[in-house]
């Protein structure tokens, strides 16, 4: 994950993948911004 957004990519959309293989089963939550920015989730 970027540890800071360059201006250039502000409005853009940005992709990034999570490897939740080993933590066992569960919910998993992603929140941007307390909410305040649409995510997409998808299974790979």
């Amino acid at each position: 994950m970027p540890s800071q957004i360059k201006a250039s990519e502000l409005g853009q959309d940005i992709t990034f993948e999570i490897d939740a293989s080993a933590a066992g089963s569960g919910n998993l939550e992603i929140m941007i911004n307390g909410g305040r920015v649409a995510c997409k989730v998808r299974e790979l």
